[in-house]
């Protein structure tokens, strides 16, 4: 089964976090049976040389939108999985073993795997997102997609309401080793009290 990782990427400051998501994520062991494909939304005009074959990469105009770009990036899509990755985590060689066999047993399932936040000091946090979500495309194609805001957060939690309503059932599944990476942009990931989708 193919997984489409689905991101969108914005600005210079953002490629070596990028970087060392890919390098993860390709470094992660897949299950027998089961292969990885990029898509990829950038609001600029900048390359990307680093992502592996085979890759779809759309280019829009600013303003940044994240659930527009999610959006795009998922048109292109030719996986019967798409994994809503944020460009700046990193997986655990165990990540595609925790998840897969659970897109497999359940068409439903919307797998959002638990993270830990590296903070500037090395030391490590829970973090409390929703915004890494794997399912199955047509579970997702039976939605409108993510809300398309120009202001950050929230879009995570609508969308998972959206595909609950159509029967998408949650795992909240714990994966050693899956981390965000600490970086000083203002705004870059909210910081409050965790809210259910």
């Amino acid at each position: 089964m193919k997984i489409s990782i689905c991101q969108t990427v914005y600005g210079e400051d953002r490629e070596p976090l990028h970087r060392r998501m890919v390098a993860s994520a390709m470094a992660a062991t897949l299950p027998p049976g089961w292969s990885l494909e990029w898509c990829l939304c950038r609001f600029d005009n900048e390359a990307t040389p680093y992502l592996p074959d085979p890759q779809h990469i759309a280019y829009t105009a600013p303003p940044f939108s994240l659930g527009r770009g999610r959006n795009l990036s998922a048109i292109a899509a030719q996986g019967k999985v798409l994994a809503f990755i944020d460009a700046d985590m990193l997986l655990p060689a165990g990540f595609w073993k925790a998840v897969c066999p659970i897109i497999e047993r359940d068409p439903l399932a919307l797998v959002c795997p638990k993270y830990e936040r590296i903070m500037p000091d090395g030391s490590t946090v829970p973090g409390n997102g929703w915004g890494n979500l794997i399912c199955r495309r047509a579970l997702f194609d039976a939605t409108t997609g993510y809300e398309m805001r120009t202001v950050w957060g929230g879009e995570d939690t609508a969308a998972i309401a959206a595909l609950r309503k159509f029967g998408g059932q949650v795992y909240r599944v714990n994966v050693p080793g899956f981390l965000h990476q600490w970086h000083p942009k203002v705004g870059a990931w909210y910081d409050g009290a965790e809210v259910q989708p």
